[in-house]
């Protein structure tokens, strides 16, 4: 997802440059100043496309530590409620079951390595 968005990015960059500098270039040859200035515009769109992926990729690691946190948080709920067993009503019961199979869709959603 990360690689499609950079992707996206440079593919939407590249468009604005090429319509910014279309018009110039079809009316007359590029001098080396309009390529130098392509040259830099590019070069500043590689350097906002690497400060996005790395952006992104501290964005994934806090979503990862939150998830271990939580999934450790639900562990320890869960051992309560399995040690308190005789106490625990139905709705509690129906609402850990309900929670233990959303946690399987999102543990199935995020690949094992």
């Amino acid at each position: 997802m990360i690689l499609e968005m950079a992707w996206g990015l440079a593919m939407f960059t590249l468009g604005y440059l090429l319509s910014e500098w279309g018009f110039r270039f079809a009316h007359s040859l590029a001098t080396k100043e309009d390529l130098n200035n392509i040259e830099r515009n590019i070069m500043a769109t590689q350097q906002e496309v690497t400060a996005a992926l790395v952006a992104a990729k501290a964005h994934v690691d806090k979503i990862g530590t939150e998830t271990r946190t939580l999934l450790t948080r639900i562990t320890e709920l869960l051992a309560q409620i399995a040690a308190n067993q005789s106490t625990v009503t139905p709705e509690l019961q129906a609402a850990v079951d309900d929670l233990q199979a959303q946690l399987q869709v999102v543990d199935d959603l995020v690949p094992d390595n």
